[in-house]
């Protein structure tokens, strides 16, 4: 059964203002024993996060997604936090630091940092850990199914999530010599979208770097693939002209370009690295 409520004058959520709702449910039932209920609640929020002419737009506004990676790890005992408060630290640091989402890389959030995004409106890109540590196996499409649909049927109502991802780096990733996640791809997609129509669906984060493949994305209430460029920077220490060059030239004039990872190597060649920023010195002078 379909059920509909109308909210008059509802206010959007954003991360500036991460307004919220709770609906609850309450189902009734009179026999000989007596009534029954069964009640069940959930909180949710009103916004619109689209792709619109090359640019993220949210509440009709653009918006430049600022986001951070998680591989949602905690100190000891890495899976469970060593004290509660450890589950949403980290979200309300990348809030404080200026960020306005983070992606769940390869894992799936716990419940409660979902509702703490929420709350502090933080938005989310999430994928499940088969998005980079399944392997190939006969029974790799019936378990990857299972994962993107319980992972989204969990989590949909929230409206800090606002992309779904479903493969990251499969040109990197062992199950692509023997096809695997790559075949079936098109079909976790189609499943995505049946599954939750308003939001961002992503095939393949950084695409399939053996051969250059691009990423591509579903927009919200579309099950059409748009291709995009979707780059990995992991860049050397320090700024070299190759790296410059790299960000000059990347992305297609016409085409969606984010960056979903970044990072900043360490001095491998503490030597080499000492060197080039004495060089940088006697230039500058």
């Amino acid at each position: 059964h379909v059920l509909s409520l109308h909210v008059p004058e509802h206010r959007l959520w954003s991360p500036e203002e991460p307004c919220l709702y709770r609906a609850e449910l309450v189902l009734t039932t009179t026999g000989p024993e007596g009534v029954w209920q069964h009640r069940y609640s959930v909180r949710f929020g009103f916004r619109d996060f689209r792709v619109q002419d090359g640019w993220f737009v949210l509440n009709g506004k653009r918006v430049f997604l600022r986001s951070t990676h998680t591989g949602n790890h905690f100190p000891i005992g890495e899976i469970v936090p060593p004290t509660p408060d450890f589950l949403c630290r980290d979200l309300l640091y990348a809030k404080t630091c200026g960020y306005n989402m983070v992606r769940f890389i390869a894992g799936m959030p716990w419940p409660e940092q979902l509702d703490y995004c929420d709350e502090i409106g933080l938005m989310v890109y999430e994928e499940c850990l088969a998005g980079w540590c399944l392997g190939e196996s006969p029974h790799m499409c019936d378990r990857y199914g299972r994962w993107i649909r319980e992972l989204i049927l969990r989590d949909r109502n929230h409206p800090s999530v606002i992309i779904w991802g479903m493969l990251n780096e499969t040109g990197n990733a062992d199950y692509v010599t023997h096809g695997g996640a790559q075949d079936i791809k098109d079909d976790l997609c189609r499943l995505a979208r049946s599954l939750d129509p308003t939001r961002v669906i992503i095939d393949d984060s950084a695409g399939v770097n053996a051969t250059r493949e691009p990423s591509r994305m579903m927009r919200p209430y579309r099950d059409v693939f748009e291709e995009f460029d979707d780059l990995h920077i992991y860049q050397r220490a320090p700024v070299d002209n190759l790296i410059r060059d790299y960000y000059a030239r990347s992305g297609e004039p016409n085409r969606l370009v984010t960056i979903s990872e970044f990072g900043f190597g360490g001095p491998e060649d503490l030597p080499d690295v000492l060197e080039q920023y004495g060089a940088d010195r006697e230039r500058a002078k």
